[in-house]
C-alpha cells in the first residue's frame, strides 16, 4: 500500500516568514502550534530557535535569529536557507495567513492519524491485553489528537466579541444555564452553567443521592433536555423506588412491602404517568470508566440529540483501567478527564463525592474544602517556591505565601508508561489561589539540598510515583530541583538531567501544630516548593464545590419526626460567590425540599 506524507512546504514558509516580518503574530501561536507541526526538518529547527527567542524575552526578526542560529553552531544549509526565505518574503504577501495555518495544521493532524492508526494496528497483535484495554489506548489515542485539534484554532478579537454578543443576545431571550429548583441555592449560583463541573460531597448518611435525585427531578421539570444518570453505587430499580417515594410522599419501606391503601394506589398511578414524561435516563453499569461515559454520551447525543444535564453517582466508584496502588493519581486524571467532557459536551456535569475522614476528628463537623481530598499542606515555613523573574531566566526566592499574582515553576509529567516517568518538562505556572487550610501538626523532611516543611498527607514525586510524606522510606528518591545548574528554556529535560534529580531522605521530624496553606495550581497539579516537586489539590478541577451538612446526624436530639435541617455549603464557586443555604430534608421520603415553598 502507497504511504502518503502529508505536508505542504509553501504554507511552512509562509508561517516562518509571517513569524518575522509581522509583529506579535508569533505570540498569538506559540501556545498553540509546536514544532512537529512542522514537516520538513529546516523549519522545526527555525521555530524551535524563534521560541527560544521568546523564552529569553527577546525581539523575534531576522537577526537575531541568525544571532542564534550562529551561536548554537546550526548548520549553515539551514541558515542560508533562512536568509534565502527571506529574501522571497514578498512571493508570499498574497497568500492569506489564516489558510496557510488551517492547511498546517490539517496535514499535521492527518499525519497524526496515520501514525496511531498504525499504533493501533500494531496494538491489535498484542493478546497480553484485554479488549477493554485495547479500546481504551486506542480512544486515547485518537482523543489526544482531536483535543489537539480543539486547541489550535484561532480567532481573531473581532471574531470573539461578535460571538459574545451574540450570546448575551442569546441569553437575553432564552435561559443558558440548568437551574435546580431551589431557590436560594440558584440565587447563589445561577444555576449549573454549560461546561462546568460540579461536585457535590458530603460525608456517608448525609444524602448525597437523595439531593441529586431531588435535584434531577426539579430540573427535569424545569426544562427537557435529557439528563441522564450514571449510578455506579445504587441499581435503577432502587433509583425508581426513591422517585416513586419523593413523587407520592410514600415511604420506601411501604413501597417495597407493597403496603398500599386503595386511595394511595390513585396516587401512584398519578405519579407514575407524571414520572414517564420526564426526559430521565439511568445506567446502573457497574465498573464504568471515564472513558465508558464518553462513549455512552456521545451515542446518547446521537439518538436524542443536545443533553441538559449528566450526574454521576459517585466518582470514587469510577475505574481506571490501568490499575495503580496510587489511588489519588488515578482520581487526579479522572476528574481531569470529567471536566473535559463537561466542556467537549457544552452541559454541566455533577459528581457525587466522599469526603475524608478527617471531618469526624474535628469538633466543627462542617466540611471545608481540605476535607476533598487528602494531598496535604504546606507550611509558612515552607515560604520560598521558586519563579521566573521577568527580566532574566534565573530563578529567585519569594519572601511569603503571598504571591497569588506571581509566577512559580512547575512540571509536565510524561507518562509513557502508567505511573513511571520518563521525562519532566519544567515550565512555568501561574499561581491562580493560596489558601490557608487550617492549623495542623506539621513534619521537617530533610534533604541533602533542601529542607520541606510540610502535613505528612502532602505528595511528593518519588521514583515509584507520588506517595504521601508519611510513607516515605529511606529507599525513596525524591524529585528536586538542581538550583545551581538551573536555566530555563523550552527544551526537554531529561529524567537525570542536570536540572531534575532526584534526592533520598536524610531526616523526618515532628514539630508543632501551626498554620497550613494550599497553592492551586491549575496548568500542572503540582509545584517546585523549596526546589521540592510537590502535589496540587484535587479539587482545582472543579468549577462548583457543594457540601451537604445535617446537624441531625451528629445531635439526635435534633431530629423531629418529618423536618431535617440541611445546609448546602457552597465551598467553592469559580464564577462568582460562595455562601450557604438552607433546605428541608424530609427523612420519611428521602428527598429534598425548599425551606420557604412557593406561593
Amino acid at each position: 500500500m502507497k504511504v502518503t506524507k502529508f505536508y505542504n512546504l509553501k504554507a511552512e514558509k509562509h508561517l516562518i516568514i509571517q513569524i518575522l516580518v509581522e509583529k506579535d503574530f508569533f505570540l498569538q501561536i506559540y501556545t498553540k502550534i509546536d514544532t512537529q507541526v512542522f514537516y520538513f526538518q529546516s523549519h522545526q529547527i527555525l521555530y524551535r530557535s524563534i521560541n527560544i527567542l521568546h523564552t529569553k524575552k527577546v525581539l523575534i526578526n531576522l537577526p537575531n535569529l541568525l544571532s542564534l542560529l550562529h551561536s548554537e553552531l546550526v548548520s549553515e544549509t539551514v541558515i542560508n536557507y533562512l536568509i534565502t526565505l527571506f529574501n522571497d518574503r514578498d512571493n508570499f504577501r498574497i497568500l492569506n495567513i489564516n489558510d496557510s495555518l488551517k492547511v498546517l495544521l490539517d496535514n499535521f493532524i492527518r499525519r497524526e492519524l496515520q501514525n496511531s492508526c498504525a499504533k493501533i494496528v500494531s496494538l491489535t497483535f498484542n493478546f497480553n491485553l484485554s479488549v477493554e484495554t485495547l479500546l481504551q489506548k486506542s480512544n486515547l489515542l485518537i482523543s489526544n489528537i482531536n483535543t489537539y485539534n480543539k486547541k489550535v484554532s484561532l480567532k481573531s478579537i473581532s471574531q470573539l466579541l461578535l460571538e459574545t454578543i451574540l450570546e448575551i443576545d442569546k441569553k437575553t431571550n432564552r435561559s443558558t444555564h440548568v437551574l435546580t429548583g431551589f431557590f436560594d441555592l440558584d440565587h447563589i449560583l445561577v444555576g449549573l452553567q454549560k461546561s462546568d463541573l460540579i461536585i457535590i460531597a458530603g460525608r456517608p448518611s448525609m444524602g448525597k443521592t437523595a439531593f441529586m435525585l431531588s435535584l434531577v427531578r426539579n430540573v427535569a421539570d424545569i426544562q427537557s433536555f435529557p439528563i441522564v444518570i450514571f449510578s455506579l453505587e445504587m441499581s435503577s430499580k432502587q433509583l425508581i423506588y426513591r422517585l416513586i417515594s419523593n413523587e407520592t410522599n410514600i415511604a420506601t419501606s411501604r413501597l417495597r412491602e407493597g403496603n398500599i391503601s386503595i386511595s394511595e394506589w390513585e396516587i401512584l398511578n398519578r405519579a407514575m404517568t407524571i414520572l414517564s414524561n420526564l426526559n430521565i435516563y439511568l445506567d446502573d453499569e457497574n465498573n464504568l470508566d471515564v472513558l465508558d461515559i464518553q462513549s455512552k454520551l456521545a451515542s446518547l447525543q446521537q439518538i436524542y440529540g443536545d443533553i441538559g444535564l449528566i450526574v454521576i453517582d459517585y466518582l470514587q466508584l469510577l475505574q481506571y483501567k490501568e490499575k495503580s496502588s496510587q489511588r489519588h493519581i488515578e482520581l487526579s486524571y479522572i476528574t481531569r478527564y470529567l471536566k473535559l467532557i463537561a466542556k467537549d459536551f457544552n452541559l454541566p456535569l455533577v459528581v457525587l463525592s466522599q469526603l475524608s475522614r478527617n471531618v469526624e476528628f474535628r469538633l466543627n463537623k462542617r466540611p471545608i474544602l481540605s476535607d476533598l481530598k487528602e494531598s496535604g499542606c504546606l507550611s509558612y515555613a515552607t515560604n520560598q517556591p521558586y519563579f521566573l523573574k521577568s527580566d532574566n531566566v534565573n530563578f529567585s526566592k519569594l519572601t511569603s505565601l503571598k504571591v497569588s499574582n506571581h509566577y512559580i515553576l512547575s512540571a509536565t509529567l510524561e507518562l509513557l508508561i502508567p505511573f513511571q516517568y520518563n521525562r519532566i518538562y519544567p515550565i512555568v505556572s501561574l499561581i491562580k489561589r493560596e489558601l490557608q487550610t487550617g492549623y495542623k501538626v506539621v513534619y521537617e523532611l530533610d534533604f541533602y539540598i533542601s529542607v520541606i516543611v510540610s502535613t505528612v498527607e502532602h505528595y511528593v514525586l518519588t521514583l515509584n510515583g507520588w506517595k504521601r510524606i508519611l510513607e516515605l522510606t529511606v529507599d525513596d528518591l525524591v524529585a528536586t530541583l538542581d538550583i545551581q545548574y538551573l536555566i530555563y528554556n523550552n527544551t526537554e529535560v531529561d529524567l537525570f538531567s542536570s536540572n531534575v534529580i532526584f534526592s533520598s531522605v536524610i531526616n523526618l521530624i515532628c514539630m508543632n501544630r501551626i498554620n497550613v496553606y494550599d497553592f492551586w495550581i491549575p496548568k500542572t497539579n503540582n509545584f517546585f516548593v523549596n526546589a521540592l516537586l510537590v502535589h496540587n489539590s484535587i479539587e482545582q478541577d472543579a468549577d462548583v464545590v457543594l457540601f451537604l451538612y445535617r446537624d441531625s446526624y451528629y445531635q439526635h436530639n435534633l431530629k423531629q419526626s418529618n423536618i431535617d435541617m440541611c445546609e448546602v455549603i457552597v465551598a467553592k464557586h469559580r464564577h462568582g460567590t460562595i455562601g450557604m443555604v438552607n433546605l428541608i430534608f424530609n427523612p420519611n421520603t428521602v428527598s429534598f425540599m425548599n425551606l420557604i415553598k412557593e406561593s
